[in-house]
């Protein structure tokens, strides 16, 4: 199996995606290398005077302004994408392969600077039949051994919301129509290699419904279970569920992956030979083709100054760049906390959750406002965090306020002196006490 003369650009493409990935043969490469969860940020400043995003509730339906907006099924989508990433991620350890997700058909070797190369190849709207306007691979797996799958994602069964065996009906519906024409773009772009072809299959991935759920609708529609062996590749007498990606398969995918990939019964179809799989993911994850990545304020493909995401270092570069300057991000939860004029509050939460960060944020907004902030730490486990925390908020308030507002104090070794201290700096009886790790 060889691919057809190409163009001299192609070579490009080939040598840049073996600079990217100079382990594409040994093991498996996710693209983009970072999942960009959906969700929506709003700017706010706190009374400490410090910009903070505030994550921000998704809607059940457009609003009629044009502002920005995240819907509540876009939400279940990108977490039923995350989960089948996540299956993938396991697997990953065993089987090499390319795992694209939220592929669009017009991101396809869509690059202006490659437009004479991208020409002498099949493309996607080169099909009538294919809308030029929609149509995306959820995930776009291409194996090193076992050729070309397609997965189609739905997100019905999530802990979100009921749905009915109708509802599921017309999600596989709809997944079997996307998936054909899914299927039919996969042939063509691989049209040009020279026979035998690598084999495209296609999948069905279903990762908040059992597979008993899906045998019931199944036994009970008979056009319906024909259409998925179609799509999927088997006979039509046999069980088309085993070869979707269910909830059962969410924590331990290996016996779907077996039943859709190796499976000795089935035609495990042409093997794909390191050329052409070389020749694959250079024109899907090449520089031809545009890498789409979410963003909650404006849809971006790429940052200007810089290529676009495809290594890991890339994607942790784009993270931190959307939350620049501003990087904290709380939860409206965490505001309302902070807002609170109480006159004692106990933050609790396991590591990572924010809890030194607002005990900052709530030290910064006393200062602001003149205040004596007292720093107490008294226990020696604990005493690391509060040093930390001491220094974050004298560096953030500045070196005046941090000689003349903060002070520290380390009740460890002599906890009886920790109250006639404290009452001492008591002003008018009100006390600033911030203490990280309380005993």
């Amino acid at each position: 199996m060889a691919a057809a003369p190409a163009h001299p650009d192609m070579a490009l493409w080939r040598q840049r995606v073996q600079e990217w990935y100079p382990h594409l043969y040994e093991r498996t490469h996710f693209l983009p290398p970072v999942h960009f969860h959906r969700t929506l940020h709003k700017e706010v400043t706190l009374a400490s005077g410090h910009p903070v995003l505030v994550t921000q509730p998704p809607s059940a339906c457009k609003p009629p302004d044009d502002g920005t907006f995240l819907l509540i099924d876009d939400v279940r989508s990108n977490q039923s994408l995350q989960q089948v990433l996540n299956c993938l991620g396991q697997l990953s350890k065993g089987e090499v392969m390319f795992v694209m997700s939220e592929l669009k058909f017009g991101d396809y070797l869509n690059k202006k600077a490659y437009a004479a190369a991208a020409a002498s190849l099949p493309r996607p709207q080169d099909l009538e039949s294919v809308d030029k306007h929609e149509g995306d691979f959820d995930v776009l797996v291409i194996h090193r051994h076992y050729g070309i799958l397609a997965g189609e994602i739905k997100a019905i069964g999530d802990t979100g919301g009921k749905f009915t065996q109708r509802s599921l009906k017309k999600k596989v519906d709809k997944a079997i129509t996307q998936l054909n024409k899914a299927k039919e773009v996969l042939q063509l772009v691989v049209s040009d290699l020279q026979p035998p072809r690598p084999r495209v299959q296609t999948t069905l991935m279903l990762p908040n419904i059992a597979r008993a759920r899906l045998q019931r609708l199944l036994s009970n529609n008979k056009p319906l279970t024909q259409a998925l062996c179609k799509c999927v590749g088997v006979a039509i007498h046999e069980d088309p569920a085993p070869l979707c990606l269910t909830s059962d398969d969410v924590i331990s995918p290996g016996q779907w992956w077996q039943q859709l990939v190796t499976e000795a019964k089935r035609d495990p179809g042409p093997a794909m030979t390191d050329p052409v799989y070389l020749d694959l993911v250079s024109r899907f994850g090449g520089p031809a083709t545009t890498v789409t990545v979410y963003c909650s304020s404006q849809p971006r493909l790429a940052r200007a100054h810089r290529p676009d995401v495809r290594m890991a270092g890339e994607g942790v570069e784009e993270t931190a760049s959307r939350f620049a300057p501003v990087d904290i991000v709380l939860h409206p939860k965490q505001v309302d906390v902070i807002n609170n004029q109480g006159e004692l509050v106990f933050l609790t939460g396991p590591p990572g959750t924010g809890k030194s960060l607002m005990l900052l944020l709530k030290g910064l907004e006393w200062v602001r406002q003149q205040k004596h902030v007292q720093v107490v730490t008294q226990q020696w486990l604990g005493m690391a965090a509060v040093y930390m925390l001491y220094e974050q908020l004298c560096v953030t308030a500045g070196p005046i306020a941090a000689r003349d507002l903060i002070h520290m104090h380390n009740f460890s070794s002599s906890p009886n002196a920790a109250v006639e201290t404290l009452v001492e700096s008591a002003q008018g009886g009100q006390l600033y006490l911030i203490v990280d790790e309380a005993a």
